[in-house]
């Protein structure tokens, strides 16, 4: 691994270093360049961090503020290189690719209970905790994070596939009537469904283009039909769509003339960025006392990026395609435009693993959930043994169900299994 830093001299070193072997209770990241994702977006803000600190530290490292000015600043973040080129590295960042989970992560499991508050189906939560307190430990106590950066700037890539379906399938199905638009959707959909698990997310967006907006999310777990199989007493006739609808049509009343991309950056401010993204994120670094600020979400900024045109922050498969142009100069282009990168957690690896596989299994398996009739059991094993023989990745979902369990367990019945 390479690590950059200050010497007291005050010059900018740049050196290998051994990587970190995982103790219990750890996890071994790759590090990149922030807190939460290696994206652009906390690029840019650790980037322009990088040169704010320098600044201030002008009379005590002269020397490293003098090879700044002279080599320039993509030059200096060319040298912190990662190997195998995951991105460029800053010392004092610590974020990156989950590549090991410490033998004690399973102790942390009731306090992560404790910690969400509420079922969070995302698995990001368990490395985000430990990254928070990594930078707690490091003497950090405030952190900027680039949380709203995608859903402003179209930054999530499936994003695309949706705007793409809507101008080409739904408005133009828009315009047919309602009998014929459900006539489509039921001529083409058995054929779609038995193509492959691609041509399926293609289906739902048709079924939803009959009555509905082909957005509904950037995090959806499960449809509706999985939804009736996994939920035995769900009440017939619901639908995630009336979650959804009064976001959309808020935005009609209030804008007639918002574009596609512009109903899909409001359900995301209104839904998955403060239910979902910012929730975990501020719970989860509190839990360790460290304040996650974001600037992204500066409600003139926000206010701003939503006015701009699809034009500026899509062009062809280039998404966030303003704020990449707007950090040219501080960023070299080949992290600026390299492939997307998050800050994932390896569950469906981890759940293979053989003592937390066998906790997950045994968990879900006999989950009260089951017992109480809010979960099918037989839908369940299916999930679980699609995955491990191989057949189908249902990491997220497994996870999602045994994260509900745990919290079901804490919360709800503390005598249950």
């Amino acid at each position: 691994m390479r690590q950059v830093f200050l010497s007291k001299s005050g010059a900018i070193q740049v050196e290998d270093a051994p990587a970190p072997a995982c103790g219990p209770g750890e996890v071994a990241i790759d590090v990149a360049y922030s807190v939460i994702s290696t994206g652009t977006e906390t690029a840019s803000v650790a980037a322009t961090d990088l040169r704010s600190r320098v600044a201030r530290v002008r009379k005590m490292a002269r020397l490293g503020v003098e090879r700044l000015r002279t080599n320039g600043l993509d030059e200096v973040l060319r040298k912190a290189k990662l190997r195998e080129g995951i991105s460029s590295a800053m010392g004092y960042s610590v974020a990156g690719i989950v590549r090991e989970v410490g033998s004690d992560v399973l102790d942390y499991l009731p306090g992560f209970m404790e910690h969400q508050d509420e079922p969070v189906a995302d698995p990001v939560c368990v490395p985000l905790y430990y990254v928070s307190k990594l930078a707690v430990d490091a003497g950090i106590k405030v952190i900027q994070v680039g949380e709203g950066s995608d859903e402003l700037f179209m930054g999530y890539p499936p994003f695309l596939q949706t705007i793409r379906f809507h101008d080409r399938v739904t408005r133009p199905m828009q315009m047919l009537p309602r009998a014929v638009r459900s006539g489509v959707h039921k001529m083409l959909s058995p054929a779609m469904l038995a193509v492959d698990r691609r041509a399926g997310s293609w289906e739902e967006l048709l079924r939803r283009s009959v009555d509905e907006h082909p957005f509904w999310g950037g995090a959806i777990l499960l449809n509706d039909v999985e939804k009736e199989r996994l939920f035995p007493n769900r009440p017939p006739g619901i639908s995630s769509w009336q979650v959804v609808a009064p976001f959309h049509a808020e935005l009609d009343r209030r804008w007639p003339d918002a574009d596609v991309v512009q109903h899909m950056s409001y359900v995301e401010l209104r839904q998955r960025l403060p239910e979902l993204l910012l929730a975990r994120v501020d719970k989860i670094t509190m839990s360790v006392s460290l304040e996650a600020r974001v600037p992204f979400l500066d409600h003139r900024l926000v206010e701003y990026v939503l006015r701009l045109p699809a034009a500026l922050k899509i062009r062809g498969d280039q998404t966030k395609a303003i704020l990449k142009k707007a950090v040219s100069d501080l960023l070299p282009d080949d992290l600026i435009h390299r492939k997307k990168q998050g800050f994932p957690a390896p569950m469906s690896q981890w759940i293979f693993e053989d003592e937390f596989g066998r906790y997950l299994r045994d968990t879900v398996l006999n989950s009260s959930l089951i017992a109480d009739g809010h979960l099918d059991g037989d839908v369940v094993r299916s999930y679980v043994d699609a995955h491990f023989n191989g057949q189908r990745d249902r990491g997220t979902l497994l996870w999602s169900i045994f994260n509900l369990t745990l919290w079901h367990r804490r919360w709800v019945s503390p005598g249950a299994r």
